[in-house]
């Protein structure tokens, strides 16, 4: 029997440094992240996609509160200090970690149906947050390149008369 169900998504990433971290989810790491990051991941299954936009939007640091909160305890036995964490997660760790949270998330909800419904939301949060980013990346290139052709010349150019 063939089913449409979405790959399993990973739970682990690799930093910068080639450093394997995990991630899972447990009803205390749960409160960690809640404590230590202001974010609710065990509330992902509530109508309010806030906590989607606060770990997957613009600013990477509530994210990278929420990884440091889910391996601190794993750094601490490799040596690594928070700050050190930190610079190890360069955009494509940072990639590779949202994947493993979604996994972590999913991983958390046993339930087939709400496991199936997180993977394929975040997913299309992390899509269309991609999108919006890349046609605002667009459209600020479009009138940076349209308003620096179109300029006038400076007075210093013009010949005097």
């Amino acid at each position: 029997m063939t089913t449409n169900a979405p790959p399993p998504l990973p739970n682990t990433f690799t930093d910068a440094e080639g450093h394997e971290w995990r991630l899972r989810l447990t009803v205390g790491a749960v409160a960690d992240v809640k404590r230590d990051a202001g974010v609710d991941i065990g509330g992902v299954t509530r109508s309010d996609a806030a906590w989607l936009r606060f770990l997957f939007g613009e600013d990477p640091g509530p994210f990278v509160a929420t990884l440091w909160a889910l391996c601190a305890g794993q750094a601490a036995a490799a040596g690594v200090t928070p700050e050190q964490f930190a610079h190890r997660l360069d955009g494509p760790a940072l990639e590779a970690a949202g994947a493993a949270l979604a996994g972590a998330i999913a991983d958390f909800f046993p339930r087939s149906r709400i496991a199936r419904a997180l993977r394929e939301g975040i997913a299309r949060v992390i899509e269309a947050t991609d999108a919006r980013a890349e046609a605002e990346i667009r459209s600020r290139t479009e009138a940076f390149c349209t308003s620096a052709t179109s300029a006038p010349e400076s007075a210093g150019s013009t010949p005097a008369g």
